[in-house]
């Protein structure tokens, strides 16, 4: 896939990683990739470091067909959907789908809450080791994981790492 047709949607909270923001959105900018943002609700959302995140759509409008990659960054604020059942469809349906799935530091939770990390390879920030071997996966200490469609990373330290692997990803495609 040429990368500047590549669509991707980033899924951020209110309160999110400036770092693994900043840096993932600046490797995929580099590369012409065309990017949106979306969330609960459409107004900026802003990282614990004062970053700021235009949103461009409602997380329930987000069309998964007309999407390339599925992108969550951490942060505190990712807590918020640990039991949102909307974003957990989503996910599956892009998963589904053959969509790839990157998530960092403590995003790849989600992913094992909505039940598609099963017998998957996965990184995550230590705090959360418990919780995706509890949804199935197996945990690596490696910085990021590429395991299939799913792109996980350990945390902001690796945060240009991470996005470089889902580029490489969208481009084999």
């Amino acid at each position: 896939m040429d990368l500047k047709q590549a669509q991707i949607v980033y899924v951020v909270a209110p309160r999110f990683n400036d770092a693994e923001y900043r840096k993932s959105r600046g490797v995929f900018e580099r590369r012409g990739c065309r990017i949106s943002v979306a969330a609960r609700q459409l107004k900026d959302c802003f990282g614990l470091e004062g970053a700021k995140a235009k949103v461009d759509m409602l997380l329930d409008k987000v069309e998964v067909e007309k999407l390339d990659a599925l992108v969550l960054v951490g942060g505190l604020g990712m807590k918020d959907f640990w039991a949102d059942e909307s974003l957990f469809a989503l996910l599956r349906a892009a998963f589904e789908q053959g969509k790839i799935l990157g998530a960092i530091d403590i995003a790849p939770v989600l992913l094992g809450k909505a039940g598609i990390l099963a017998g998957k390879k996965v990184t995550v920030y230590f705090s959360e080791t418990k919780a995706v071997a509890a949804a199935g996966a197996d945990y690596v200490t490696k910085g990021v994981v590429v395991d299939g469609t799913i792109i996980t990373g350990k945390g902001p330290d690796i945060s240009e790492e991470w996005a470089v692997e889902i580029a490489k990803a969208l481009s084999q495609r």
